[in-house]
């Protein structure tokens, strides 16, 4: 019996931290991908790594990395603009142009005032027959994930605006003063729209921005 106890404390030590390693993975999925819950995964994670890895522990539940504080920032914003007041925004073809877009930023302290920032981002912006018709004769689905899966009541093929936009960069946060704030940012951008073939872009984008709290 004594043997028995230690061979299942040898396999399920290594077994908790696997699965901790996967809860962990989900959460920071979670964190990019809207709808995916992050915070349940994150705590069943700190539950596995308590009984297999202090290290792992620690760096769920204090958010450091190297002894030094991270901090993950989402923004997720539905932008709609249409023809008549509405109280919630319009999706679909009722609406003159819509856009979803989805930010994450990475930061980690570099010292008390500065903070390096990695930054994502994924844009969707759809038109319609008020706006603008692409230079493509061929219509293309607003939602490629979906038309491979066959979801026909999830998408529709138009011929307007049908842009994605992809953002990668990296940046600095430095604190000026008690109540200020500079951020820059290097992005490099791409954006692409299947109905307009000459409207293709990509490129460097500089920002540099002053924040103050009043």
């Amino acid at each position: 019996m004594y043997k028995i106890k230690n061979l299942i404390k040898k396999f399920i030590k290594p077994l908790l931290f696997l699965i901790g390693l996967t809860m962990f993975g989900l959460g920071m999925i979670g964190v990019v991908v809207p709808g995916l819950p992050t915070t349940p995964f994150m705590i069943l994670a700190a539950a596995c790594f308590v009984r297999s890895s202090d290290r792992f522990y620690k760096l769920v539940i204090n958010n450091k990395i190297f002894g030094k504080n991270y901090y993950i920032f989402s923004l997720t914003r539905l932008n709609t603009c249409q023809k008549d007041p509405q109280l919630l925004p319009q999706i679909g073809s009722q609406a003159l142009i819509s856009q979803l877009s989805e930010e994450i930023d990475f930061s980690i302290e570099l010292n008390e005032k500065a903070a390096l920032v990695l930054s994502y981002g994924i844009e969707k912006v759809l038109g319609n027959a008020s706006t603008d018709i692409g230079d493509n004769p061929e219509a293309s689905a607003t939602n490629t994930f979906f038309e491979k899966l066959g979801l026909e009541n999830l998408y529709r093929n138009t011929n307007y605006r049908n842009q994605k936009n992809t953002l990668f960069g990296f940046g600095l946060d430095y604190k000026i003063g008690q109540n200020a704030m500079i951020f820059y940012r290097y992005n490099q951008y791409r954006y692409f729209d299947p109905n307009f073939i000459e409207n293709h872009l990509k490129g460097w984008e500089m920002i540099l921005e002053l924040k103050i709290n009043f």
